[in-house]
Parts: structure tokens; C-alpha cells; sequence
């Protein structure tokens, strides 16, 4: 059973370790489409991926396979490990927000090929219970932090 998306055919193999991975790079490249659709810069749509690159080669797992617990692992390595600003990690967060938002809509057909081809699907794996808020009025650590009008 031969499987279509975009202009790329899919077979479902027996251990399916490289057709996973253009199933991969086929999202990735119809993802940064869309962005560019949108007209987001190259040098956007490259972060972001790189970003979506950087969750898959952390947690050992395709996208498709991510659960809640590979984005905290992810995002508390990133703030705790990396020592990350609180700006930088939700910029790592919008993006996988993003690419697993439009990975799940069903206007496209990414996660019916999925199912059929490994077995399970994309979720969305950024949730209000652990995206970093946006609630401090300046995201920069505190020693970087403007002065006040009274420390000025």
C-alpha cells in the first residue's frame, strides 16, 4: 500500500527508520511552506525548525511520538541545564506550539498518513500547564534588567 503527501510517496517498511525520517523533512518542508506563505523571514522558519530538530534529537523520539513529558524534560534542560533565558525557552515553546499545531490540523492530512504509515499520530505537546507564562513586565534576567527612574 502506497501512501501520498505533497509530491513524496510513502511505504510502510518494516523497521521504517528512513521513512521516517522524509516523512519528517516532508512536515518540516510544508511547514516552513506555509510560514513562508505567511512571510516569515528564512531566518525564522530556520529557527524554528532548528528548534523542532533540537526536541526530536533530545528526546530520541519523532514528533509524532512526543509526549508532555519529552517537552518538560526539554524545556526544564533548556532553563535549568542550558541556563536559557525565561524569553528564550517561550521562544522555544511558541515553536513547538506552532509546528505541533499545524502538524495536528486536520485541514491537512499529515496526521491521518501518520496513523497509517507508524501507528500514532501528532499531539500537541505545549499546554497552558507547561508554557511559561507571560506575565513578568521585563523577560530579561534581573541583572539586565533597565534601572528605575529612582535607581537612576
Amino acid at each position: 500500500m502506497v501512501e501520498k503527501a505533497g509530491n513524496l510517496a510513502f511505504l510502510p517498511l518494516g523497521d521504517g527508520a528512513s521513512d521516517r525520517d522524509t516523512f519528517l523533512n516532508e512536515v518540516l518542508n510544508a511547514w516552513s511552506r506555509l510560514q513562508r506563505a505567511k512571510d516569515f523571514g528564512d531566518g525564522t522558519i530556520r529557527s524554528r525548525r532548528s528548534v523542532v530538530m533540537k526536541l526530536v534529537d533530545f528526546s530520541g523520539h519523532f514528533p509524532w511520538q512526543w509526549t508532555l513529558g519529552d517537552a518538560d524534560d526539554f524545556f526544564s534542560h533548556a532553563s535549568g541545564v542550558k541556563n536559557l533565558s525565561h524569553s528564550a525557552v517561550r521562544t522555544y515553546q511558541g515553536a513547538i506550539k506552532l509546528f505541533c499545531d499545524f502538524a495536528c490540523n486536520p485541514q491537512y492530512d499529515w496526521n491521518e498518513n501518520c496513523a497509517r504509515l507508524f501507528g500514532s499520530v501528532f499531539a500537541q505537546v505545549i499546554t497552558e500547564l507547561n508554557r511559561i507564562p507571560h506575565s513578568q513586565p521585563h523577560e530579561a534576567r534581573s541583572a539586565k534588567r533597565p534601572f528605575s527612574r529612582q535607581e537612576l
